[in-house]
This record gives C-alpha cells, sequence and structure tokens, in this order.
C-alpha cells in the first residue's frame, strides 16, 4: 500500500468542489460526491461523502416515525476540516441515539437556512430543528453573491413586508454568475463606502465595522432583515409544530485575549441576536462560556481560522443535549 501510493500522485480538490449551483438556494452539495479533499485547515485532507440529496449525510433511507431532529448551520455544521461521523450531529446522534440529519452548508447564511427550513427540511419529518450560525455571519443576508454563487436574498418592502429575490434565471450560466457577482459585490461595498465603511483594502477582523457600537446605524436594516426572516422561519416551525433551537458560536477574536473597548465590542452583534430572540421567543443556547473555559494554546477547541476542531465539535454536542435536555426536548 505505501509503495503504491508513492507512486499515485493525485492533487487531491478543494472542499469547493462538494458544491455546485443551485437556482434555489444558490449553492447546494453535488448530490453522490464522494472524496478526499483539501481544506487548508484543520485536518487538512478529509473524506466528504454526500447523499443523493446533496447533504453530507448518510443516505437516509428511513425516517424516525416520531420525527427526526435536523441541524443546518454554516461551515462549522457541515464540518470544515473534520472528517465525516466526527462533527457536533454525528457526537449529538450517538449521545442520544436518535437520528439527528445535518444539513449544514458552508457559507450559508440565516436566509438560505430560513428557505431550507420552510421548503426542504419537510421530507425529514422535523420533530426539532437546530439552527447554527455564528454572530458574524449575519452579514450574509446582506450578501447577494458568495464565492462563486449569486444567491437568493431577502429585502423588506415600503411596508416593511419581507420580499424574496430569487436567482435571476441568467445565472444558470457560469460566465453570467461571474458577471453578475461582480456586480452585486460593486454595489454592495459603494454601500458601505457611502455609510463610512469600507473594509475591502487591507481588511482587520479584529477591527471589524460590525462590532463597533458608533456604526450600529449602518447595520439598522440588516438586524430588521434578521427579525422578519427570523420570524418567517419560527411561524413556519409553530404551524407544524416543529420546536426550534437557535444556537450561537462564539467568534475568532474573543479566543486570543483581546479585551473590549469603548470602541471594539467582541458581544455586540451576538446581543442584538439574542435581543431579538428573546423578542420573537425563540429558544437559543450559547456555546462561548464552554468553549472558552475549555480553550487554550497548548490544547485548543478551535482551528487557526476559527473554526472548531474535534474537541471544539464535542463541546458543542454537549451544550446542545444540556439544552434539549433542560427544554425536556428528549
Amino acid at each position: 500500500m505505501k509503495f503504491r501510493n508513492l507512486f499515485e500522485v493525485k492533487k487531491l480538490r478543494s472542499a469547493r468542489s462538494a458544491y455546485q449551483f443551485d437556482m434555489e438556494l444558490g449553492f447546494w452539495g453535488v448530490p453522490g460526491f464522494n472524496e478526499r479533499v483539501e481544506t487548508g485547515i484543520g485536518e487538512k485532507k478529509i473524506n466528504v461523502s454526500l447523499n443523493s440529496d446533496g447533504d453530507r449525510e448518510k443516505e437516509i433511507t428511513e425516517i424516525d416515525k416520531n420525527g427526526s431532529i435536523v441541524v443546518i448551520g454554516g461551515s462549522h455544521t457541515w464540518g470544515v476540516g473534520i472528517e465525516d461521523g466526527r462533527r457536533y450531529s454525528d457526537i449529538l446522534a450517538k449521545k442520544i441515539n436518535k437520528q439527528v440529519i445535518n444539513m449544514g452548508k458552508a457559507s450559508f447564511g440565516i436566509d438560505q437556512i430560513c428557505m431550507v427550513v420552510t421548503n426542504k427540511m419537510i421530507k425529514y419529518n422535523p420533530r426539532i430543528v437546530i439552527i447554527e450560525q455564528y454572530p458574524w455571519a449575519i452579514l450574509r443576508i446582506l450578501n447577494h453573491y458568495m464565492g462563486r454563487y449569486v444567491k437568493p436574498y431577502f429585502k423588506l418592502d415600503s411596508n416593511g413586508e419581507l420580499q424574496l429575490v430569487k436567482v435571476p434565471k441568467i445565472a444558470k450560466f457560469r460566465y453570467m454568475r461571474i458577471l453578475s457577482g461582480a456586480f452585486l459585490s460593486y454595489i454592495k461595498e459603494l454601500k458601505e463606502f457611502r455609510s463610512g465603511i469600507s473594509i475591502k483594502d487591507n481588511y482587520d477582523p479584529m477591527n471589524d465595522p460590525i462590532f463597533q457600537s458608533w456604526k450600529l446605524a449602518h447595520y439598522d436594516y440588516m438586524y430588521k432583515l434578521f427579525r422578519e426572516i427570523l420570524l418567517t422561519t419560527k411561524s413556519y416551525c409553530d404551524e407544524k409544530n416543529i420546536k426550534l433551537l437557535f444556537v450561537l458560536g462564539t467568534i475568532h477574536q474573543q479566543f486570543v485575549g483581546v479585551e473590549k473597548s469603548e470602541l471594539i465590542d467582541y458581544d455586540l452583534p451576538k446581543t442584538k441576536i439574542k435581543d431579538i430572540l428573546d423578542d420573537l421567543n425563540i429558544d437559543y443556547v450559547d456555546t462561548k462560556d464552554e468553549l472558552l473555559k475549555n480553550h487554550s494554546i497548548e490544547d485548543p477547541v478551535i482551528f487557526d481560522d476559527g473554526h472548531i476542531n474535534s474537541k471544539g465539535n464535542n463541546i458543542f454536542a454537549s451544550v446542545i443535549l444540556k439544552k434539549l435536555k433542560k427544554l425536556s426536548w428528549l
């Protein structure tokens, strides 16, 4: 085996190759994808297996008659840098001996998550839906373009009503996606520049405008939009008698010992999100305390880029399990 591997030189594709264009959501997993890919972080090279639905899950042939538990979120849920079977959803399933289905997609925002919950998830007969989202990722609802893909987005009309703007039909052509994406990115950057926010050049994540209270007014619309998207998601879950739990991650900056200042508050977006969750009566759990308590330079809970590692995934699973038990949902 070692002798054969010495001569079989095959360049691994990146984890991005596990995704493809999707007219409804902008991008989605490639059904049946099964490769060892390069991630550049964590375990560097990991096995990624997607089922026929494009989810990083084993093939779902039978649904729990009492309803399943479905988790959805961004890259932390999808498991960037983590091998198949070692994500927090896999660990949670083993701890409770129940069906836990992972529909996470790297770079997903709460807008796409809402669309999955209200449209695609029903096939799994969810009894409990767990949404993971890192506080800074709320910014994604302002993006009309993500990576190589044009994505759908929500906006508020003049009456404050939520409206969905679908992916334009021309986006099915690759080069049109690139052109559209460049145009949409330019418009977004122009709006930010006019608002006194420009992060394109010399970007420093420690000083991201979303953590600056004196620039909070720029994000008023974003938080209003976030609230309406969450309200739509909750209303759907209530109608279908689905229990909804929101899981808050911890941003990279808080692991490096940077103190809060008069200008920078790394809890600011999380505080705003919690206020909205409380207002909408949505149950949530914050992973910050447990992650920070168990983190050290010698034995970290995150990779260098801030994604949770194997230890972090175990903590995520434990925090979620404790909350589910407290809510008496199991």
